[in-house]
């Protein structure tokens, strides 16, 4: 996976667009949290409905 440029926090990235990234992977990693499809998604669905609670009105999805 080609990362963005900025890093904010362990598996969290800005784009030039100041778009936010999570690499799920390196999230895992640093909470020292098995690397499964299970916990992949868990922390992919857990970080859109956070997303989806503070911005209600912003679109937001999942890209793998």
């Amino acid at each position: 996976m080609s990362l963005p440029e900025k890093q904010v926090g362990p598996g969290l990235y800005l784009d030039e667009g100041n778009n936010l990234h999570l690499d799920v992977p390196e999230l895992l990693q640093h909470f020292n949290v098995a690397d499964t499809p299970e916990n992949r998604e868990t922390v992919s669905q857990a970080a859109l409905d956070v997303f989806r609670r503070i911005y209600p009105n912003v679109p937001a999805h999942l890209v793998e």
